[in-house]
């Protein structure tokens, strides 16, 4: 809760001095970030393996710390409501020209997120293929 709650609060504060960034995009990354895909992937790889009340366990824990950020996020735009600083979601989405510097990010991010984990090189291809087509 408390890493969703900064990182609101940034965004908020950065909009309140009118810094040239997009506040929205702040919130959602820390969200991202603090998203629980290990322990997700921990609770279905129990399941799997026959390991049930590991994996409810993890589940739960999925749940709390989904239900974290929620709170956070929630927590810190109410406190900039409250000190009238507001910054709204804006749905624009992207457009064809953007389509190639997506894909490469895309790309780009995988393989770093692979390399960050100690994977093997020889993957590095495959796994940049595959966060260009998850892309």
């Amino acid at each position: 809760m408390l890493g969703a709650l900064i990182a609101t609060t940034v965004a908020l504060g950065l909009h309140a001095v009118d810094a040239p960034v997009d506040s929205d995009l702040i919130v959602a990354s820390g969200i991202i970030l603090l998203l629980s895909g290990i322990a997700l992937v921990g609770a279905v790889q129990d399941a799997l393996t026959n390991n049930f009340v590991t994996a409810s366990a993890r589940m739960f824990e999925v749940l709390l710390l989904t239900g974290g950020i929620i709170a956070g996020v929630t927590i810190g735009l109410t406190l900039g409501q409250k000190l009238d600083v507001q910054i709204f979601v804006s749905s624009t989405g992207t457009t064809w020209s953007d389509l190639p510097t997506t894909l490469l990010g895309g790309s780009i991010v995988a393989i770093a997120f692979a390399y960050g984990s100690y994977t093997p090189l020889r993957a590095m291809i495959p796994i940049g293929v595959t966060g260009l087509l998850g892309q």
